[in-house]
């Protein structure tokens, strides 16, 4: 036999309130003390109280319901700063509606007239990056809308980005603080963000009074193999360098195993720093092998449904940028404890990063 609900009224009279204090306290409005606000929140959820959401939608007037327009939710970057919307979301209560354009923009229109239709309270937009802007769906929607892991077309819009030029500045920042001052830079060398690591890794080294141990970036792509290739290069070049900056994890590694086959230990001989981190998810299966700038792409989620719950608590209208997060690992300081590390305890860990 099925449970029978709880009802508000169980609620209040568990709580010892009245049926008014205690629709108060659980939508936020009226006065209440705060012992009395603690009292009712902890009875209702002792009693897995579940707000009727139709009823409620009716009393509000809204639906409690917010739509996620994702460009592509197959792209690993964007699928992480869903699932730090969903969870900011499902936090206060809201419920979400994900469409996927899947890049098409035929399905893209019809899926914001869709949302329109459904009459959501909010719009989140997550694009495939910043070298993308997003076409403003702002005037086709009768409710806010925000933008995340892109611009917008229009410069009034909201959005949220990764600090990419912090990320290149806190590598380098990083490596310059354990005494390294001949520093390379692997990259790919067209794309913003790559551009934008750049930026910041120079700055850094300027300040410190420092230039890359090439002179300039080198750059190509973003692939493991492309990694391999310009540190093989770089070694054979003659160039003097204890670090090096890869602008992602892929370019890293290839770079750890070209130092590897040239009989170079990482990181005593060269220091090694990545970016991305996603890479080593979930946490159970983090190596803590390779020191990696994460950009914090669920905290960039996060940040944006946020500023759809409560649109007063930051700016209108610009561009916001996420700080990122240094993980230090194995690649820029050596295990001081335990057995010395050989060079299989390397290879499962590039291993771990492959699969």
């Amino acid at each position: 036999m099925a449970r029978k609900a709880t009802t508000l009224a169980d609620v209040a009279a568990a709580a010892g309130v009245s049926l008014s204090t205690a629709s108060k306290v659980l939508n936020g409005t009226g006065r209440a003390s705060e012992e009395t606000r603690a009292r009712v929140r902890e009875t209702a959820e002792r009693l897995d109280f579940r707000p009727n959401a139709l009823a409620r939608s009716f009393a509000s007037g809204q639906s409690e319901l917010v739509g996620i327009l994702i460009e592509d939710a197959s792209e690993i970057f964007s699928s992480m700063v869903l699932r730090g919307a969903e969870r900011r979301l499902a936090a206060a209560g809201l419920a979400t509606l994900i469409l996927d354009a899947q890049e098409d923009r035929r399905l893209r229109s019809q899926q914001v007239r869709a949302l329109d239709a459904r009459r959501v309270d909010a719009v989140l937009v997550i694009g495939s990056g910043p070298d993308y802007p997003y076409p403003s769906i702002t005037h086709e929607i009768s409710c806010p809308v925000a933008y995340a892991f892109c611009t917008s077309d229009a410069a009034t819009d909201r959005a949220f980005l990764p600090d990419d030029r912090g990320a290149g500045r806190i590598a380098a920042e990083h490596l310059i603080s354990l005494g390294h001052t001949r520093i390379a830079h692997i990259t790919e060398g067209s794309e913003y963000g790559s551009a934008e690591r750049s930026r910041g890794f120079l700055e850094a080294l300027a300040d410190a009074g420092l230039q890359p141990a090439t002179g300039a970036p080198i750059a190509g792509d973003w692939s493991k193999e492309w990694g391999f290739r310009a540190a093989s290069d770089l070694i054979d070049s003659g160039a003097e360098f204890d670090a090096i900056f890869c602008a992602n994890d892929p370019i890293a590694y290839g770079a750890f195993a070209a130092l590897r086959s040239r009989g170079l230990r990482v990181p005593e001989d060269v220091a090694l720093v990545g970016h991305d981190h996603f890479l080593q998810e979930p946490k159970w299966r983090r190596s803590e092998f390779l020191t990696t700038i994460d950009p914090d792409l669920t905290g960039l989620g996060s940040t944006a449904a946020e500023f759809l719950i409560d649109p007063s608590a930051a700016s209108d209208t610009g561009t916001s940028t996420i700080t990122p997060m240094l993980y230090v690992g194995r690649t820029t300081v050596a295990p001081t404890d335990g057995p010395p590390r050989t060079n299989a305890d390397d290879l499962l860990a590039v291993i771990d990063h492959l699969i």
